[in-house]
Parts: structure tokens; sequence; C-alpha cells
């Protein structure tokens, strides 16, 4: 107890210097502090440390109330005030009295201002709190610091927008430090105030630094308009937004002027429209479309004509933007201008402020070539208000094919249910350009209702380009409302009057709805004699979404004569048994093994391969295995095992994130220390079974700057080691960068140890994480690397170290920066599954 007993008294002591230290008002006395293990190990804190004891305090501090808070406050600043406490420490503790220090804490924060280490911290802290104590503190400061510290405390005086603090902020300019000085004006311009203004007014800043002086006149000007005071700040305004005063104040001034002086706004916005220089006609235009609802712009539209082609076209824009008659009329207007930019630029506007009345202008210029034909196009699909849609067909039909061609797009873009009538008709009796725009319309609008008029438009196209562009609208018609079966029934029943092409494209439309319908035909004209008629049978069998057509698969894979077909219908049949809940894996693998054993040609066996792989299951593995084992064998067949090797590979990488293995919860000690805020829960991270995501804040992560991870994992019994998996992170704009080598080592006893042999061709890493990068960033991707022992061997311990990138290369914008190795997890033996029979056993 003696220990306690003691921190009160000290800090009691304190108290009493508080008080001494602000007589002018009193300060209640701090709760006495009972020094608890967790605040002594918040004193000693330091960088590298566990945050955990600092986030607890934190958490502490978050959502408390008075009376907690109060004891909060005692103990940071008995933190402040103790002897073993670090300088990490003492910031810890600034930074909570951030968000709960009241005025006892103001005398002890302000005695820290001139300290290099805390001052920062401790400032930041004064600064959010309200009370005349923090003003009095930084005032004091601002008189006796300089340099760095004096330019810290001048910019809380400007963030607390002291007034008060203006006569000193006037005498520290005067010393004349260019450092000071900045920080003064800009502290003056965020203080505001007729008095500030003054000092920033007769400051001769030299060429030095005019764009701070200009800056901080700016922001006084706005502080005066807040509080009124609109004719100094037009003053200012006015006098800042000419020559030759910066182009970036001589905005900023007009805005002010826009915004102080409501009634000579527009007058204000026309003579920025009407200079030379395209930033001020920018800002102009932006200030112009912000107006309040209701301004007066006409005597603005009206005059448009006499600004220059560029800003012409900005104003119609911004006109637009805002709607209503003058933006109308200044549109229309434009069309007449002998500039194509200005007519382009009402086109568009006639887009934003128009209606259905601008129909029939609008398509008189949608054929033309350049930009006004496609403004005119993009307002058509954008109009607005009521019939609209209406008012379009009906122009449609009156206008030139030209035209009609040109416009027709935009009634799928609009999403016009009622054009699908007019379009069936475009479709059938116009020239090519129309028929093809009809079509592709008709894919976006319509609907299952449609099908029999899409039947009958089918039977009157010659055009196999024209033919397919229908199928993809038939696919999409049978996808919108209606009964699919009802559809694919309806579709069905057409194949009986289309031979050859034709009706390769109504089976592909069958087969982009599958249902009980669509299946005989398809399995019919997967045994028939017409290629095309195959080709599109097998791909849509392949792709259906239970396993019915496996069969007829198979049967069709066996009877193909083409290698092309074969292959299809191997892969759509091998692609179903996958699917098929009813098989077993032990039965999935012995079709895979018989497809394999049958297969007539590499690119078959390749296409039983990619199959295998592709399962994300550990049947795969051990298949892939087998097949190794056999094509090994044959001298020949090196591309073979090259594929082979990297299919188990690639699927291993990917199992192993997502079935256990042997090293869970085995104990691992770290050769280097993490980063403190990248450490996930220690070293234990790494055999938690836990994969970390792509965010490399997610907590699971254990990251490495510029330093390389060295592992030991204890099994805590002798283990045959036949594969390790290293979980990395790939991101690349984060700095973050994949192992440039790896080892791994087996020992029996932790002291003697062995580099384990990987098999050949299976890397430690993928191609994506192994390339070096270049001018385009890598995707971010979370890694696995694999070691495959070429002997399994029996070990306790293992010996896990993975190669920093070291310095970020020179492609990178972070060159010459340490780059950061993050690592999550450390996988051993993932259960891949029982060893399967080899093909052909």
């Amino acid at each position: 107890m003696l220990r306690p007993r003691i921190a009160r008294v000290s800090l009691a002591a304190l108290a009493l210097v508080l008080v001494t230290a602000c007589r002018s008002a009193p300060v209640v006395a701090p709760p006495p502090v009972a020094v608890t293990g967790a605040l002594r190990e918040l004193a000693r804190y330091e960088p590298g440390q566990s945050r955990q004891v600092v986030a607890a305090f934190e958490a502490r501090a978050r959502g408390a109330d008075p009376a907690a808070a109060a004891v909060l406050e005692a103990e940071m600043l008995w933190v402040l005030a103790a002897e073993e406490a670090t300088g990490a420490g003492r910031q810890a503790a600034c930074r909570l009295l951030r968000g709960i220090g009241t005025e006892r804490a103001v005398p002890v924060l302000a005695g820290l201002l001139a300290d290099r280490q805390l001052a920062h911290a401790a400032r930041l802290a004064l600064q959010g709190m309200e009370s005349p104590r923090v003003d009095s503190a930084l005032r004091s400061a601002a008189r006796e610091l300089d340099g760095d510290l004096l330019c810290g405390v001048i910019d809380s005086l400007g963030a607390r927008r002291d007034r008060g603090a203006v006569p000193i902020l006037a005498a520290r300019i005067a010393d004349g430090d260019e450092a000071t000085v900045r920080a003064s004006l800009t502290a003056l311009g965020r203080i505001g105030g007729e008095a500030a203004v003054r000092v920033v007014r007769a400051t001769d800043v030299g060429a030095a630094m005019p764009a701070v002086k200009y800056d901080a006149l700016l922001a006084g000007a706005e502080s005066l308009r807040e509080e009124g005071d609109a004719p100094q700040a037009l003053a200012i305004y006015r006098e800042l937004s000419g020559l030759p005063h910066p182009l970036a104040c001589r905005v900023g001034a007009w805005r002010g002027i826009v915004r102080t002086d409501p009634g000579g706004a527009i007058d204000a916005i026309g003579t920025m429209l009407a200079t030379p220089e395209p930033a001020v006609v920018t800002a102009g235009a932006a200030l112009l479309a912000d107006l309040p609802a209701g301004a007066a712009v006409e005597p603005l539209a009206r005059r448009l004509w006499t600004l220059a082609p560029p800003a012409r076209a900005k104003a119609l824009d911004a006109l637009a933007r805002r709607g209503g008659e003058p933006a109308v009329r200044a549109a229309i207007d434009a069309l007449a201008d002998e500039e194509e930019g200005v007519r382009a630029a009402g086109l568009a506007a006639l887009g934003r402020a128009g209606d259905a009345r601008h129909v029939d202008l609008l398509l008189s210029f949608a054929a033309r070539p350049g930009p006004e034909g496609a403004a005119a196009v993009a307002s058509l699909s954008a109009l607005g208000g009521e019939g609209v849609d209406g008012a379009l067909v009906s122009a449609l039909r009156e206008a030139d094919e030209d035209a009609r061609a040109a416009a027709i797009p935009c009634l799928g873009a609009r999403g016009s249910p009622g054009a699908v009538n007019a379009l069936l008709g475009f479709a059938a009796r116009g020239n090519a350009a129309v028929r093809g725009a009809s079509l592709s319309a008709l894919r976006e609008l319509a609907a299952a209702e449609h099908l029999p008029r899409l039947l009958l438009l089918f039977a009157s196209l010659a055009e196999a380009a024209e033919r397919e562009a229908l199928g993809d609208a038939l696919i999409a018609a049978a996808g919108r409302g209606g009964d699919a079966a009802a559809a694919g029934d309806l579709v069905a029943r057409a194949l009986d009057d289309w031979p050859g092409p034709p009706r390769a494209t109504l089976l592909r439309v069958l087969g982009a709805r599958p249902g009980p319908a669509a299946l005989a035909p398809l399995v019919a004209a997967a045994r028939g004699s017409d290629p095309a008629a195959r080709l599109v049978a097998l791909r849509a069998l392949g792709g259906w979404p239970d396993a019915g057509p496996a069969e007829a698969l198979a049967a069709a894979a066996e009877a193909a004569g083409e290698e092309s077909e074969r292959i299809l219908a191997r892969q759509g049949h091998l692609r179903l048994v996958r699917l098929d809940p009813e098989r077993a894996p032990a039965d999935v693998t012995r079709v895979h093994a018989e497809a394999y054993a049958g297969a007539r040609t590499p690119a078959e066996r390749t296409a039983v391969i990619e199959s295998a792989e592709a399962s994300a299951a550990p049947w795969g593995v051990q298949f892939l295995a087998a097949c190794l084992a056999v094509a090994g064998a044959d001298t020949g067949a090196a591309e073979e095992v090259a594929a082979l090797q990297r299919a188990r590979t690639e699927l291993a990488r990917t199992l192993a994130r997502t079935v256990p293995g042997g090293a869970a919860g085995a104990a691992v000690s770290l050769a280097t220390v993490p980063a403190d805020r990248y450490a996930a829960s220690g070293p234990a991270a790494l055999t938690d079974g836990q994969w970390g995501s792509l965010s490399y804040t997610d907590g699971r992560w254990l990251g490495f700057q510029g330093a390389d991870l060295v592992a030991v994992v204890d099994l805590g019994r002798p283990v045959r080691v036949e594969s390790v998996w290293v979980g990395f992170l790939d991101r690349r704009e984060s700095w973050i960068f994949p192992p440039r080598a790896m080892r791994l080592e087996l020992s029996a006893d932790g002291s003697s140890w062995t580099t384990a042999a990987p098999l050949p061709l299976d890397s430690a890493l993928s191609p994506a994480a192994r390339s070096g990068g270049g001018a385009e960033m890598p995707p971010t991707r979370v890694d696995a690397a694999g070691f495959w022992l070429a002997a399994p061997a029996e070990a306790r311990y293992l010996r896990v170290s993975a190669e920093n990138v070291g310095e970020i290369p020179e492609w990178h914008p972070g060159a010459g920066q340490k780059g950061w190795l993050f690592v999550d997890e450390i996988q051993v033996n993932p259960a891949l599954g029982p060893p399967d029979p080899a093909p052909g056993e």
C-alpha cells in the first residue's frame, strides 16, 4: 500500500502547483490517483512495443462520463509528472488529454510547449480545450518561444481564432523571421476581423511569399463577410480581383465578390467570363451554375454572344445545370452560332434543360458528323420530362433513315419499353444501318411478351449477322418477365422451321435460357449432322446448371471425330461431373482418370488437367499427383509434366488457405519483431488458422519493414513433413511486396538444421508474385508460397525464412524507401485428401 500513498502525495503537490499557477480563478484539485501496474506500463511505454496498454486507456477515454474522465485526467497528469515516464509515454498521455483535459491540465501542458519532444502533443491537447486559460497560455508561449516551436503555437492561435493574439502576432511579424511571418500571416487570416486584416495589409512580404499574404487577406475578407461587414469584405475582394495579383488570388477574390454582393453577382460573373484567362472563365461558369435558385440570369444569358467561343460553351453548360427557360433560349440561340463547339454546347445544354418540345430540333442534328451529332444523340438519350419517349418514337417515324439510324440507340439508352413495336417495324423495313440500330435497341428493351413477334422478325432477316443480333435480343427478351418454360417451348417449336445457320442461332437462344424444353433439342443437335448446330449445342450443354446433360456430353466426346468437338464435349462433361452433388469425390476422380487415360491428344489431356485444377477440392491435388506419376515416366511428356506440376501447385495453393493442416496452434518464435502497428496477435498469429484478407489492417497480418521473416515453428512432436505453405500479401501500391526468396529448414531438436529440397518447378511463389513489377502496378492479391518436399522428412521444428524486397525498386513511386513484407499464416501438410489410384489403374 506504500506506493499508491506516495503517488497520491505527489499528485496533491502537483495540484498545488496548478492552483498557484492559475490564481485568477480556482482550479479544482484532481482526484487522488491509484498508480496501478497498467498506469506504470503506460508511463514506461516505448516505441515498437505493443500498443495494447495505450489502446486500453484510449478505450476508457471513449464515452467516459465526467467522473471517469476526471480520474483518467488525473492519471495522465501523473504520467506527465512521473520521473519514470518515457517520452513516448508522456506523448500518449498528452494525446489522451486532448479528448478529456480540463483547466486542471492547462498549466502542465503549457509547461511542455518549450519541450521539443512533447510540444506538439501538448499543444494539440490544449488547442481543443474551451478555456480562456488556454488562450493565455498560448499567448505567453508566443511571446517567449522561437523557431518551429513558435510556429506551432502560432498555428494553434489561428486554429482557435484568438483575436486577443493579434498584437502578439503583429510583434512577431516585426521580428522578420520568414517562417514566423508565414505562420503569423496564415494565423491572422484564420483569426479574421478588422484588426487582423489591418496587420496583414501592413505586412511587407516582398517577393518571397506574396501568396501567403493574399491567402490571409482572402481568409480575413471571408471572416468579415461572415460577420456582416460586407463593405470591407468587398473592398478587399475587389482590390485582389485585378492584375497584377496572381491568378489563384484573383479567382478567389471573384468568388468572394459573388458571395458578398448577390445583387452584383451577374455583372461580376459576366466580367469573369469575358476575361481571356481560361481558369477565370471556368471559375465564373462554376459560380453561375451555383447561384441561388431564382437569381436573375436572363441578362447574362442574352449577351452570351459577346463572349469568346470557349466562354460561351462553358456558360451554356452552367446555365443548363441551372435549368429553366433562360437556359433553353440560350441553348437554342447557340444552335445558330458560327462555332461548331458552341453549337455542340447548345445541343448538350438542351439535353439538360429541354423537354419533349425539343425532340424534333435535337433529331435534326443527330445525323451530323462530329461533336454536333454526338451531342444531339446524347441529349436525346438524357432529355427529361413527360412525353419524351412518345415524342421521340413519333419523330423517328417521320425522320429520314440517317437520322433514324443515329437516334434509335437513344430509345435503348432511355429504357423506353413502349418503343418495341416501332423498333420491330424499323428492323423489318429499314436500311442496314437502321436495322442494326433497331436490333441493338431491341436487345435492351424487348421482353418475353414480344417473343412471338421477334420470332416472326427472325424469319424475315436474310443476313447471318442480323440473325445473330436478333438472337441476342431473343436471349435478353426471354429473361425479362413471363414464363421461362413457355419461352423455351416457343423457341424450341420454331426450330423445326430452320435448318442450317439459323437453327444454330435459335439453339444458342435455348442454351442461354436452359430449361426442360431446351434440353432435348440441344441433346439432339449435339448428336446431329450439322457442325454449326453441334458446336452451339455442346457449348450450351457444357454450361448447363445441373448434371442432366452429363451422359449426353460423355457420349458426344466419345463419338466426335474433330478434336475441337471432343475437347468441348469433354470439358462440359467433366464440369457437370464436378458439380453433381450426388457424386462422391472418388467417383469424380474415377471419371477424370478415365478421361485422362482415354485422351487421344495432349490437348485433350490438358482439358482434363484444367478440370481437376478448377475443382477447388482436395481430390484434385491427389488426382494431379497420380497423373504426374504416369506422365513423369514418359521422357517425351516434358510439357505435360510442367502443366501438371503447375496445376497441382496452384490448386494446392488455393486449398492451403481453406483446409486444416498440422501446424494449427503450434508455438512460433521470430528472429525479427514485426512493426508495432502490424503485429496482429504476435507470433502465434502465424499458426492460428486465420488467413488475412486483402486489407493489411485487418489484424491478421504481421508486417516487417525492411526486415526479413525468420520464423521457427515448434510442432510439439515429430511430424512427417510433406509440404509447407506460407501466406503473403502482394499490395505494391501500399509498398508491400512478396518475398524475393524463401528457404525451408527442418530440425529434430531445434539446434541442427537441414535445408529441405523442394520438388522441381514447384516454385516458392506464383509467377505473379515473382514478377518484379513495372510501369503498371500489379493488382493486389493474397498469395501462398508452397514447398513440396522431394523426400518427405520427419521433423519437430521448421525454420521458414523469407527475404524482404529491401529497398523499393526504381519503377515504384516509393523508390529508395524500405519495402514491407506481410505474412499471415504458416501451414504444414494441409489435408488435401486421401491418395487415389493413378489413371488407368
